[in-house]
């Protein structure tokens, strides 16, 4: 389990002074960019703007879509069974799937859950899976990373 660090330090810079619009879209743009690097399973988004103020938070990275891992039943089983390892998911808890990057030999999904531990507004929390084939039908590795109870990331920028 990796620790998503990068989303404090980017907190804690944008707090310390106003920013400008093409600064604030830089800032993102570099930001996304390394928690895509770390397989973070969220990104920062502008969620609200107004003439004073503009509002980013965290959202799952991903577009929705289907898990690579149906195409192998066995896989499917380590999947869930690493995700329940991991935090104590169960699959009837899985509530979405997004997919961030299915390009062979690595693929990059974001899976999110209800969560009554969540300290999300929504209740739920989200975790990155990366399936990596091995060459000559070697298997498969199965990583996964983020929090499992996560705690939200939202801050303003007063124009």
């Amino acid at each position: 389990m990796r620790k998503n660090k990068v989303f404090w330090g980017l907190s804690a810079l944008c707090l310390s002074m106003p920013i400008t619009a093409s600064s604030a879209d830089k800032l993102l743009l570099e930001a996304n960019s390394k928690l895509a690097l770390s397989y973070s399973p969220y990104r920062l988004a502008e969620v609200e703007t107004t003439d004073s103020k503009s509002v980013f938070s965290q959202i799952m990275a991903g577009t929705p879509g289907q898990t690579i891992a149906v195409a192998d039943k066995l896989v499917l089983k380590d999947v869930l069974d690493s995700f329940h390892q991991m935090c104590g998911y169960k699959p009837s808890q899985v509530t979405g799937i997004n997919v961030v990057s299915h390009d062979y030999p690595e693929f990059y999904e974001v899976w999110e859950f209800d969560d009554n531990d969540s300290h999300m507004d929504n209740g739920k929390s989200a975790l990155s899976l990366v399936l990596k084939a091995l060459p000559n039908n070697g298997g498969t590795d199965i990583d996964i990373y983020g929090d499992c109870h996560p705690k939200p990331l939202s801050f303003t920028n007063l124009k």
